[in-house]
């Protein structure tokens, strides 16, 4: 049980860490990108 705990602390560690990182990459390189294509699809 304590393994298992482990694992999922580890996972959920890279997780987050991915999605930091992905949110910081799409800040700089296409998140206005990304916000312009919304709009044009919900419009």
């Amino acid at each position: 049980m304590n393994n298992r705990l482990i694992l999922v602390e580890g996972i959920y560690y890279v997780l987050v860490k991915v999605l930091f990182k992905y949110c910081e990459l799409s800040e700089m390189v296409v998140g206005l990108d990304i916000f312009g294509y919304s709009k044009n699809n919900s419009a």
